[in-house]
């Protein structure tokens, strides 16, 4: 997995920071979505926007009673692909959280 960004949180829940890799270099704010109403809420958590534009969204999940993460999404027209990643607290520097990103294996000839 690579760390694609650094996000830190305020304390109204928005999570502010960077994404940068080779080609793209964008600050990122991911908002709280007023939407969500309850845990089942299909809607996503959180609303993900780069220089006034709605980019993505991200869903929050926790397993086996570890600290919650949201798997993201962001794409843009500009893009060949959408952008999935996760956010995670980063367990050395608790005040910061990484968004980590790795590659689908790409699926053999055989198996299409």
């Amino acid at each position: 997995m690579q760390r694609i960004g650094s996000f830190s949180r305020t304390e109204d829940g928005i999570f502010e920071g960077k994404v940068a890799t080779l080609t793209v270099q964008i600050d990122v704010k991911f908002i709280p979505n007023p939407d969500v109403e309850d845990a089942d809420s299909k809607l996503p958590d959180l609303l993900a926007f780069s220089n006034g534009a709605e980019i993505g969204a991200g869903w929050a999940k926790q397993e086996g009673g570890k600290p919650v993460f949201y798997t993201i999404r962001l794409d843009d027209p500009s893009w060949a692909a959408p952008l999935n990643a996760a956010l995670f607290q980063n367990k050395f520097r608790s005040t910061r959280f990484d968004l980590v990103w790795s590659r689908v294996p790409a699926r053999y000839a055989d198996d299409a």
